[in-house]
Order: structure tokens, then C-alpha cells, then sequence
């Protein structure tokens, strides 16, 4: 598994717990 994927999906994961936690 390459750093930069795993970056990534660390990412996507927190944008989706901010979107989450703004509704």
C-alpha cells in the first residue's frame, strides 16, 4: 500500500466526518 493512497483515504475520511458533523 503507497503512503499517498493511505493519505487519502485518511482525507476522504475526515471531509466526510466534517460534512457529517455540519448537518
Amino acid at each position: 500500500m503507497s503512503i499517498g493512497k493511505r493519505r487519502a483515504h485518511l482525507i476522504t475520511e475526515q471531509t466526510f466526518e466534517l460534512q457529517y458533523n455540519e448537518k
